[in-house]
């Protein structure tokens, strides 16, 4: 996949996120969370992204938080839902 791909599949899954009632959270400590973190804060679906990392280990953080909702039901660009169905990100 070339790097504009890549950014535009970011960008589409972030906006996914945010629709789904994630906050991104884009963070530039250093050692805190190498690559990221998805996770529940005081009721709040989170996603803090390193901003460090490539954009394939954001993809990958993403895709994995998004796969903990239901999507059944709910259209998604076909790349989107063949990201989140699959069992394992590689």
């Amino acid at each position: 996949m070339k790097a504009a791909e890549e950014e535009k599949l970011f960008q589409d899954l972030l906006a996914l996120a945010e629709d789904a009632g994630f906050r991104v959270v884009h963070s530039q400590e250093p050692d805190l969370l190498r690559g990221g973190a998805s996770g529940r804060i005081k009721n709040q679906e989170l996603i803090v992204l390193d901003s460090r990392a490539g954009i394939k280990t954001k993809i990958l953080l993403v895709v994995e938080a998004l796969k903990t909702i239901d999507w059944r039901g709910r259209y998604l660009k076909p790349e989107i839902r063949e990201l989140l169905e699959t069992k394992e990100t590689d």
